[in-house]
């Protein structure tokens, strides 16, 4: 024989998750405010050249991701690069590579710089490997010329070009900032 829960108790479970739900929410927040109230809030301004350091929860694109710190979840943008955006050609490639290089990896942020958007831009690494540096060396990210702070990268950018790395074993690639220009008309 199954058991069917009657209709009752299916209503019940379904008030219970709600309940359950709304305590979640407020334990949430009554924590957030005894963290802060203690000086353990999180959410203070970002200074440059500040180092923080947290867990990668979410990777957005080929040069944007989430970490995770003790209590904020804070988007970065990876300083001196620019990658394809997820339409164009090797957008997914440099996700898919940013992902393997950073997902769920502890990583460290050294500040350059907050965005118009109002996201962290930074050098960002992961376990040994400064994830900035390394998809440019993969072929999937331009070295960001108007942004670029690090002298380092254009030689970097070079050689995965003659190596036809990623992208550029394309004959013209498109870099991102033109390819957002012509989308905006």
């Amino acid at each position: 024989m199954f058991y069917r829960p009657s209709s009752r108790s299916s209503a019940r479970s379904t008030q219970l998750k709600k309940v359950t739900a709304t305590l979640l929410s407020l334990l949430a927040l009554v924590g957030s405010l005894i963290a802060g109230w203690l000086g353990w809030s999180d959410s203070e301004p970002i200074k440059r050249k500040e180092v923080f350091e947290g867990r990668v929860v979410s990777v957005t694109d080929g040069d944007t991701l989430v970490v995770l710190t003790k209590l904020q979840e804070r988007k970065i943008r990876l300083a001196n690069i620019d990658a394809p955006e997820s339409e164009q050609d090797y957008g997914s490639r440099a996700r898919i590579s940013l992902a393997g290089l950073c997902f769920g990896k502890h990583a460290s942020v050294e500040v350059q710089d907050i965005d118009r958007y109002e996201r962290v831009v930074g050098v960002v690494t992961c376990g040994d490997t400064e994830a900035n540096t390394e998809q440019v060396r993969r072929g999937l990210a331009w070295v960001y010329d108007n942004y670029n702070k690090d002298k380092d990268l254009k030689p970097i950018e070079a050689q995965a070009q003659r190596d036809k790395q990623g992208l550029w074993a394309k004959r013209n690639p498109t870099p991102p900032w033109e390819w957002r220009r012509e989308r905006r008309g």
